[in-house]
């Protein structure tokens, strides 16, 4: 099931990249030529979508456990169960509620919250 942290979910889009090397170009007036510093991996960031289906109060739990998370890193599983670790979480977005379509069963509600972060 995918989560973020300890917080499951019912669907989460997105993936966070691999770290990429990261590097500084500079070039001086009067020096021919560019002077390249290589600064180490990093250079991820990424962008999820999390969404949770069931009542009124366990959709807004759930927001507020994803907010709770917020400038901390965790590790995020995707839909297809593949394991990102280390993704610190920059900003977790405000709860987008709107009705289930899930006619004949108990689930009244649908969350959905946009989350940024980077690979660290």
């Amino acid at each position: 099931m995918a989560s973020i942290g300890a917080v499951s979910c019912d669907l989460l889009s997105g993936e966070p990249p691999a770290l990429k090397q990261r590097s500084e170009i500079w070039n001086v007036p009067g020096i021919d030529g560019y002077g390249v510093q290589v600064l180490g991996t990093g250079d991820a960031p990424f962008a999820l979508r999390a969404v949770y289906f069931g009542t009124i109060a366990a959709v807004s739990a759930w927001a507020v456990a994803l907010q709770a998370l917020q400038g901390t890193v965790a590790t995020v599983v995707n839909d297809a169960g593949v394991i990102y670790t280390r993704c610190f979480l920059a900003s977790v977005g405000p709860l987008r509620r709107s009705a289930a379509r899930r006619p004949g069963t108990a689930v009244a509600s649908r969350g959905e919250i946009e989350i940024e972060g980077v690979r660290v």
